[in-house]
Formats: structure tokens, sequence, C-alpha cells
């Protein structure tokens, strides 16, 4: 039987009506048509179970036409405070921050300001995407945080 479920995604709410084993994956690709979203490791490793308890996603894009981001954040909280925070379009490969408590939570938007040195690839300048970084992630934080506790 499908439930009515609302998310929001990149800061715009969405209902959905889908069956209650789907994979929150599927739905964004196949029910938003939002192609970007991407598989971790498909395995429930890393200490996260696949039915992630709070989460959230920004990202920074030239033009909304394109889903081709500049600058993206994705976190994952579970009920007991744990999870993880990664930033990606900023190098070879994302940066992921985990941490254990909300105390190490608030201090991850700065560590990830610290640890970036994005390439001059896009028309952005690799300042601006260092000063966003932290913005986007200070910005999911607070709405995942505030939305939920």
């Amino acid at each position: 039987m499908k439930r009515s479920v609302l998310l929001r995604v990149n800061g715009e709410r969405h209902e959905v009506f889908i069956e209650p084993n789907r994979i929150l994956l599927d739905v964004l690709r196949e029910e938003l048509v939002l192609t970007g979203a991407k598989e971790a490791c498909g395995t429930g490793a890393h200490n996260f179970p696949f039915a992630k308890k709070l989460g959230g996603y920004e990202k920074l894009r030239m033009r909304k036409s394109i889903d081709y981001s500049t600058v993206n954040i994705a976190l994952s909280v579970d009920t007991g405070s744990m999870g993880r925070l990664v930033a990606g379009s900023l190098g070879a490969k994302p940066f992921t921050y985990e941490f254990s408590s909300f105390e190490e939570l608030r201090q991850v938007p700065e560590r990830v300001y610290d640890d970036v040195s994005p390439i001059n690839d896009i028309t952005l300048s690799p300042l601006y995407r260092k000063d966003i970084v932290r913005v986007l992630s200070e910005k999911l934080i607070g709405r995942v945080l505030l939305d939920n506790f």
C-alpha cells in the first residue's frame, strides 16, 4: 500500500506516494527525477544502516536548468546524534566527516573549510567555493537540526 511521504530536497518540499520498502535513492531518481543522486557503498556498512533517520542535501549550481553542482553537502544523523557530513564537487574525491555528538557536528563546517582546496575548473573561483562550502554546511546542519529537534 502506497503512503504519502513529504521530502525536502534542495530546499523544496515534495510529496510522493511510495511503497514503504522503497529506497530513498530510487525515490530521488525515479519520482523526483534527480539523476545526480549517487549510491555510496551499497552495503550498509560503516555503521550506517540503510534506514537513516535524519538528513539533508544542499548544493550550489550555476543554473536551475541543469543538475551540475559546483559545491554539494550531504548530512545524515541518527537519533543518537551520530552521523556523517560529506562535501563534494571540491576536488578529486568527496570529503567525509564523521561525528558522534552534536558538539562535534557544530565543528564540522570549520573543519571542511580548513580542509578543502577547490581546483579552478569552473566559472566560480576556488576561493568562493571554499567560502560557500562552510556556508552550505552551516545552513544544512541548522535546517536538519531545527526541523527535527
